[in-house]
């Protein structure tokens, strides 16, 4: 617990406190100095790097600018030479040489020499045939010329370094390959380049004690190096590190390892020339490069030394100090533990309300302090909070709303105002702020404190409450309608009954009256029958909305279906006037339905559509089968049509497109709701198409039956047939 900490710390002795701080001083610069120590010496090496890249590179441009210079200059030669004719090879050959007899004072070339397919000597510019053609003979000679005579490369052959016999210097064979116009060998020319002139260019070259500066083959030979050492000359380094680990990832670099010729550690810095495939090497002895790093770390190891003595002193001196003010770090303990306490408690209450905690900082607007409950609201944490402006997590009107309430709350104390602000992934979240403003005892504002609460919750239940209301509204009023439309149809019939009823019950009958006896009889059986129709279509709506409709499908005729419809409404048609067509597709198929439901949904579907036509329209029945065996019925007439806004709402129990219409017409308005029931029933989908003056469409369409469906199917007629 935080209170026996305290008391832990109060009980040890300030003496001692100062003592360790002053011997932690004193190990902090006893590790330190090291520390520094070392990075200079890394701060050395990597700055003795930098220096080794940039004259590596410089080495390296201007090699590469030589080797260029000299191929540039066999080029010319081969190219001559090779569209000679082959009889006139020999004296282009010559010519070609003596002209470039100048090149050799601007170049570190000591001879050219011009070699045929064959291998004999074309020309030199030594002008010693015997000795040259002895030379193009060498076993060296012949492979390079054997393998000059399939390579068409665009780069020269760099051979190994020579030196003749009685020769002081070394030279390196630069070659090239000469060819026809047509691409056949013609024979190499080459280019010897003085290496002794690398080595005097390197000495000029004010190189550090210890440093080396070497040329290399891109497959390791050396080629050159100062200080010049005749024993490495022509040797190989391809195994390593640099050709193993640096080369084949970076063509140029700087890299520590330890050196192959004479075991020392050193710092390599090498640049790669691909157009030639050579490689400049500088490298330096690290002894030699960190005795400056050495002499400072001795400076640095003395002042670390002296200050550690002087920090040791100053510690004894002030320990005996600060012995007189153990009573005041006491109390002073004491005060820092009930602040701790309070701040502790202070951020147990902000963050175990539900509610968010906003501190502000009323002069620059910026947030304070936040709680956990509004990191959760705003999707923050709180890092993305504190020392951000309010103003941030709001979009323009709710930043301008909330920065006047703010404003608001810094001059009167007190405001509860309600904001949406933008969460950290984009969303709204609607918020209400309860602001106060805290004063310093002079009263100026020390801060504007806000609990935010979350009423996004309580606004979407307003809204559903809402949205309720006028769904119940909106369901009332239909039932409202229906009821009124249901009192009409219903009396109509009941009035019929009652009325002729009591004309028989009565015998008020005169003579020409009872001779219609069975007329009104006739009139009340039909009354009877229309009340039992529209009942029975309540109830049916009733099943289908409490889901105990059922329906028994088999396979049924489906152009007798649709013909006895037809010739149910055909009377009825007659007396409207309106014309009753049917279109059917040829080989129409059965169809898996129950039939008494099918004939009422096409009955249902014509009766409207004679209400709604005026005489002389037509009412048109369509059947036809889709690729994947569904069955489309349609019913199409060219009557009054429904508005845009009625289409959604046609199908409803206790809607009605137009009361005027159905009270003109008759009817309750129940057969489409009906008619979609049905449909649903036997899986199938029901679309209406219409618009006032253009008359109505409404498409009925039938899935095709399952293997299931074809089972149950062989059951009943294995069933029929075993009955039969």
């Amino acid at each position: 617990m935080p209170r026996p900490r305290v008391k832990r710390l109060a009980a040890v002795s300030p003496c001692r406190i100062l003592l360790a701080f002053g011997g932690g001083l004193i190990l902090a610069i006893l590790l330190l100095a090291p520390l520094d120590v070392w990075q200079q010496r890394r701060d050395t090496l990597d700055s003795a790097g930098d220096n080794l890249a940039n004259l590596s590179r410089a080495f390296a441009d201007e090699i590469d600018q030589i080797f260029f210079s000299t191929d540039i200059v066999l080029q010319k030669i081969g190219q001559a030479i090779g569209q000679a004719a082959a009889d006139d090879r020999t004296a282009t050959a010559r010519r070609i040489v003596a002209e470039s007899q100048a090149m050799i004072s601007l170049l570190p070339v000591t001879e050219f020499v011009v070699v045929g397919a064959d291998g004999t000597l074309l020309a030199s510019t030594s002008g010693d045939h015997g000795a040259a053609e002895r030379a193009a003979h060498r076993d060296q000679g012949k492979a390079l010329l054997d393998q000059l005579r399939n390579d068409i490369g665009d780069a020269p052959e760099i051979a190994g370094p020579t030196r003749e016999a009685g020769e002081a210097n070394w030279s390196l064979p630069v070659l090239r390959r000469i060819a026809t116009p047509a691409g056949d060998f013609a024979g190499i020319v080459v280019a010897k380049l003085n290496l002794d002139y690398f080595v005097h260019k390197f000495r000029r070259i004010k190189l550090s004690d210890g440093s080396a500066l070497t040329l290399l083959r891109g497959d390791g030979l050396l080629l050159s190096r100062y200080p010049a050492v005749d024993a490495l000359i022509g040797r190989s380094f391809a195994h390593t590190d640099l050709f193993d680990d640096h080369l084949p990832t970076a063509s140029e670099g700087t890299f520590q390892t330890t050196s192959p010729v004479d075991q020392a550690p050193r710092l390599v810095s090498y640049a790669a020339l691909p157009r030639h495939r050579l490689v400049v090497v500088l490298s330096v002895d690290e002894h030699t490069l960190l005795l400056p790093w050495r002499q400072q770390s001795l400076r640095v190891a003395l002042i670390a030394i002296a200050a550690s003595a002087a920090i040791g002193w100053l510690t004894v001196f002030v320990t005996g100090q600060v012995r007189l003010r153990e009573n005041a770090r006491d109390a002073l303990l004491d005060s820092l533990e009930k602040l701790r306490r309070a701040e502790s408690r202070y951020r147990q209450v902000i963050d175990s309300t539900s509610e968010g905690y906003w501190l502000i900082d009323p002069d620059t607007g910026l947030t304070l302090e936040v709680n956990d409950a509004l990191c959760r609201m705003l999707g923050c944490r709180r890092d993305e909070l504190v020392g951000h402006s309010p103003f941030e997590f709001a979009n323009a009107w709710n930043a301008k709303t909330l920065r006047e309430q703010m404003s608001g709350v810094l001059s009167a104390d007190h405001r509860s105002y309600e904001v949406t602000l933008t969460r950290k992934d984009g969303s709204a979240v609607a918020t209400q702020f309860n602001a106060t403003t805290l004063r310093e005892t002079d009263g100026t504002p020390a801060a504007a404190f806000a609990l935010v609460t979350d009423i996004s919750g309580r606004a979407r239940y307003e809204e559903a409450l809402v949205q309720a209301r006028i769904a119940a509204e909106r369901a009332n009023l239909a039932k409202s309608e229906f009821l009124a439309t249901m009192s009409h149809e219903l009396r109509t019939p009941l009035n019929v009954i009652m009325g002729f009823s009591e004309l028989i019950r009565d015998q008020h009958l005169d003579g020409r009256q009872i001779g219609r006896a069975g007329e009104y009889a006739g009139d009340i059986l039909e009354a009877g029958r229309h009340l039992l129709d529209l009942i029975t279509d309540i109830l049916d709506i009733a099943k289908i909305e409490s889901g105990r409709m059922d329906i028994e499908p088999v396979w049924s005729d489906l152009p007798h279906v649709i013909d006895a419809a037809l010739r149910l409404c055909s009377e009825r048609a007659k007396v409207h006037r309106v014309e009753l067509r049917a279109q059917l597709a040829p080989k129409l198929p059965p169809i898996w339905a129950d039939g008494r439901a099918i004939r009422q949904i096409l009955f249902n579907l014509l009766s409207n559509s004679i209400k709604f036509t005026p005489a002389g329209g037509r009412i048109t029945v369509d059947a036809s089968v889709r690729d994947n065996g569904a069955v489309v019925l349609s019913v199409a007439d060219t009557g009054c049509g429904i508005p845009a806004t009625k289409l959604s709402s046609v199908f409803q129990p206790f809607e009605q497109a137009d009361n005027r219409f159905n009270r003109a017409a008759g009817g309750t308005g129940l057969g489409l709701s009906l008619v979609k029931g049905l449909v649903e029933l036997h899986g199938g989908t029901v679309a209406i198409v219409s618009a006032p003056g253009q008359g109505t469409r409404v498409t009925l369409t039938f899935p095709a039956p399952t293997a299931a469906t074809a089972a149950k199917s062989s059951s009943k007629s294995a069933a029929a047939v075993a009955a039969g």
